[in-house]
């Protein structure tokens, strides 16, 4: 995400189709009401089940992406770029737990993405 990505190249050169695309000023969601988008988007969400555990669904995205490293590095250094794993995990009881071993950790290092972990928890009534 930021200003500088060409979010109309990523697919190509990733060789990725994203789940979702987003320029600065456009809608979120196509729709005013949820405001607009502050910088440029591209996101992928993994097809794998949400019964497939965090770390097998992070291991095959990191297979897709490690191949085309050279790639990713070079859009990630341009200037204002910012990429990023996006782990979102929802829990229905109100409490989780994560488990990424040092290995994984590595391999999302060694491909320069930081790491964004957002838990929600059901509502309050």
């Amino acid at each position: 995400m930021g200003d500088g990505l060409l979010v109309d190249a990523i697919e190509e050169r990733l060789e990725l189709t994203p789940s979702s695309v987003r320029k600065k000023g456009q809608s979120y969601k196509d729709n005013p009401a949820f405001g607009r988008c502050q910088t440029n988007v591209w996101l992928w969400r993994n097809p794998d089940a949400s019964d497939v555990p965090l770390g097998e669904q992070i291991t095959s995205l990191l297979d897709v992406l490690e191949p085309k490293k050279d790639i990713l590095k070079e859009m990630v250094a341009a200037p204002q770029v910012e990429a990023q794993l996006f782990l979102g995990v929802c829990s229905a009881k109100g409490t989780a737990a994560m488990y990424l071993p040092n290995a994984l950790l590595q391999r999302i290092a060694k491909l320069g993405l930081s790491v964004d972990f957002d838990l929600y928890l059901p509502a309050d009534d």
